[in-house]
Parts: C-alpha cells; sequence; structure tokens
C-alpha cells in the first residue's frame, strides 16, 4: 500500500502514457504472483483492494495454458467483488448510453487506449456481469469459468452453457439497459479488394520472344534557365527650383540727374553763426567753415541742372534785398 500517487508510480508497470495522464491507477494486480498494489489514503482503498483481490482469483479459475480470461469478464467480474464501489461507472454507462457510445465489449481482446472510453468499458463489463449472474444464477458463471480453465475458447463456451452466441448474448444485455443491437461487421466484406498485377516480363537489350526491351538511357540536356531582364528603375521627376525675379530698375527721364531718393539736396543759402553764404562762392561772415565751401562748390552743377522760373525768381529777389541794404 502506498501513501501516494508519486511512490505508487515508480512501482507500476509500463503503460499509456495518455492514460496515466488522464486517469489515476489507484490498484494493480498482479496474478501471477498474487500480489497487490493498492493507493491508500483514500475511502475507496477498501474497494480497490477487494477489486483488485478478485483479479486473482479469476485468472486462477479461469486462466488455462493456451489462452486468459477475456477482458470484459476479468474487469466485470473484479468490479462485480468491489466491496465499496463508485458511481463513477454507472455515470460513465449512462453517459454512453446518451451519446450513443456504447463499445463492441465481448468483441474487445484488450481495454480501449481512450481514457474516457476505459471507464465506459468498465461500466458496461461491471453491467454486463451483473446482468449475467443475475439472469443465469452463480452457477452458470461458476461452469463457465471451469470451462474456460479446461481450454474451451470462450466463444464454445458461451453457447454451451447460456445457449446463445457471444454477440447474441450482449444484445440480450444490451435490450434489457435500452441500447440497440450490435451488429458484427461482415467479415468477408471485409477483406481488401485484390488488386490485379500485370504480367512482369524479363528485361533485354535486344527484341527477344516473351521479354521486354530496354533501351540505353541518354543524358537528358538541362535547359539552361533564361535570366530575366533587369529592370531600369524610371527616374524620380525633381521639381525645377523656382528662380527669383531680378528686380527691375527704373529708366530715369532725360535732363536729370541720378540722386538717392534719400539724399535731400542741400539748400542754396547756408547759415552759420549768423552769417550767409553767398550763393557766387563768397563768404559773407568769416566764421563759416571750410566744410560748408567744400559742399557749396561740389553741388553747383547740381544747383545749376534744375532751373525753373520760380528758382530764378528766388536768386533775383536775393540779389536786390543785398543791393538795397
Amino acid at each position: 500500500m502506498y501513501n501516494n500517487v508519486k511512490e505508487m508510480l515508480e512501482a507500476l508497470p509500463p503503460g499509456s502514457t495518455t492514460i496515466r495522464r488522464e486517469l489515476i491507477t489507484e490498484g494493480q494486480a498482479f496474478t501471477d504472483i498474487g500480489t497487490l498494489l493498492v493507493l491508500g489514503g483514500g475511502r475507496g482503498a477498501s474497494g480497490t483492494a477487494s477489486h483488485e483481490a478478485t483479479h486473482i482469483l479469476t485468472h486462477r479459475a479461469g486462466d488455462s495454458v493456451a489462452r486468459r480470461v477475456p477482458a470484459w469478464l476479468d474487469e466485470g467480474l473484479a468490479e462485480y467483488g468491489n466491496v465499496s464501489p463508485s458511481f463513477s461507472y454507472d455515470i460513465a454507462l449512462e453517459f454512453a448510453l446518451g451519446t450513443d457510445r456504447l463499445l463492441p465489449i465481448t468483441s474487445m481482446p484488450a481495454l480501449p487506449g481512450d481514457p474516457e472510453d476505459v471507464i465506459i468499458f468498465y461500466g458496461q463489463a461491471s453491467s454486463l456481469i451483473q446482468y449475467m449472474i443475475d439472469g443465469y444464477g452463480p452457477a452458470a458463471m461458476r461452469d463457465l469459468m471451469a470451462a474456460l480453465k479446461s481450454g474451451t475458447k470462450v466463444d464454445e463456451a458461451i453457447a454451451e452453457i447460456y445457449g446463445v452466441s457471444r454477440i447474441e448474448l450482449e444484445n440480450l444485455w444490451r435490450d434489457a439497459i435500452g441500447a440497440p443491437d450490435y451488429v458484427a461487421p461482415n467479415r468477408e466484406s471485409a477483406k481488401p479488394t485484390p488488386i490485379t498485377y500485370s504480367n512482369i516480363q524479363l528485361y533485354s537489350l535486344t527484341p527477344q520472344a516473351g521479354s521486354e526491351t530496354v533501351g540505353s538511357l541518354e543524358p537528358t540536356a538541362t535547359p539552361t534557365p533564361t535570366p530575366e531582364p533587369t529592370r531600369t528603375p524610371a527616374p524620380i521627376p525633381t521639381a525645377e527650383p523656382t528662380r527669383t525675379p531680378e528686380p527691375t530698375s527704373t529708366p530715369e527721364p532725360p535732363g536729370s540727374d541720378a540722386r538717392p531718393p534719400s539724399e535731400t539736396p542741400p539748400p542754396a543759402v547756408a547759415k552759420a553763426d549768423g552769417g550767409e553764404t553767398d550763393p557766387d562762392g563768397g563768404d559773407a561772415s568769416p566764421s563759416a567753415g571750410c566744410g560748408a565751401a567744400e559742399r557749396s562748390s561740389a553741388r553747383l552743377t547740381d544747383l545749376a541742372a534744375p532751373l525753373t522760373p520760380l528758382t530764378l525768381l528766388g536768386l533775383v529777389g536775393i540779389r536786390l534785398r543785398r543791393r538795397g541794404k
């Protein structure tokens, strides 16, 4: 007896990884040596122990030198000897009935590989053995085990003791639980269809009677792949730079001197320290600076160029005023 699953797994024989991952093995019976492995610590430990002990008794009562007790009979009798059965197998059987997943249990030589089908198999085996013992009595089951022990095949033993074939016995149980009958496949129609083969003849390099001429194999020239033309990328159009328009020069009127617009022409008469400057070039006051004289002489041409009637009248008036003084 083991305290937990981890310790018990090391003692179990190799089995399906899928079933070990989906289902927990609570017990294992080694019928040849009469040894049990039981997972303790739970409520079902006594039921598991009685289930595995019944396996040992079943194989001792029914195994022969030629063959062993079939799986459905072995598991059904073991669950029948369970002193503390659970409801999981009954629920699995109801699930199989509702979803039409009943297995052809008497035609299966061993347990299925799918974890859900394993639970359904246990439920069907337990219900079938219960039906056989309740319907035909424990004496018929005892005679069946004795016939198997003597080396009789299971189909012959069932027909001799129960008066029906193995498939008919299963269908009687199916009728009792309200399930459809199982129809065994026709073995004649299940055979593969033969395929006709052509008559194979000897190979020959020269034509001969009853032979097939084979020519020499010439190497096949491998075509050289033509390289695809390289595509030249189209040039990307570039926007032309915007030209800045050059400033347009305004033509000056003929006869006028070019003068910057910001420069103000000097006055015709400049006063310095109360003195007046003579337009003819003479200084009226000795305190006039030389800068004023150079400026006056430099602008004589500018004063002479734009002579208008108003300018001439102003000059005459100045001259008359001086003469009056």
